[in-house]
């Protein structure tokens, strides 16, 4: 192997060793996060869990509220990969069907694997949002974000045909729908199961954005 490849491939390897840590640290803060509450988790708790030092984080993500950042777009994302999220499988699926019925059961489908990794976090941030205007700052801009997407999903919805109502609307009563409160009250406190809540959804779309054929 040349020096030119030895050092490509050192480069390589040292980038993925340090994704790796980056995840570990998020995932570590997440479930730490859960477990005590944001305010009472500290960066040496998370660097304990993630098996690195306190600096480490530190140098990585600056603070702790900016380390809650990361964990909040990887709970939305699934990973720590910054790809947006209507470029994700799902939602790509979502603007390539041809049938509104199958495009409401996509969404349902997209809205709950979302929610089943960011709800608790919403939750979470909401709450830390309340004593700290930046982390408030952090969660207007993803609520903006989720509207927005939720805009262009219901765009390509009303791309194939009429909705039951006018589209802004339509994207109000699917935001509302959709939402980490509506899913936390029904999966968490209610019990329902994460499939129910996808086929209640499922139906709730349907009924509420595509006009009846009757």
């Amino acid at each position: 192997m040349g020096a030119t490849e030895r050092r490509r491939y050192d480069s390589s390897g040292r980038l993925a060793e340090a994704a790796a840590r980056r995840a570990r640290i998020v995932e570590a803060a997440r479930r730490l996060f859960i477990e005590r509450g944001y305010a009472s988790t500290t960066i040496a708790q998370i660097a304990e869990g993630a098996g690195v030092s306190a600096e480490l984080i530190y140098a990585s993500f600056g603070t702790k509220k900016e380390l809650l950042f990361k964990v909040h777009e990887a709970a939305l994302a699934g990973d720590t990969e910054e790809i947006p999220l209507l470029q994700r499988e799902v939602a790509r699926a979502i603007q390539e069907e041809t049938s509104q019925e199958r495009q409401c059961r996509l969404g349902a489908r997209f809205a709950r694997e979302v929610l089943e990794r960011s709800a608790v976090i919403w939750r979470l941030t909401d709450q830390a949002a309340a004593a700290d205007p930046e982390i408030e700052s952090l969660r207007r801009e993803r609520e903006r974000q989720r509207f927005e997407d939720i805009e262009a999903l219901v765009a390509a919805v009303a791309r194939l045909g009429p909705l039951r109502y006018e589209v802004p609307i339509a994207v109000d009563i699917t935001y509302a729908l959709s939402g980490p409160d509506v899913y936390l009250q029904l999966v968490r406190d209610r019990q329902w199961s994460p499939e129910q809540y996808e086929n209640w959804l499922a139906t709730a779309l349907m009924d509420n954005l595509v006009p009846s054929k009757r």
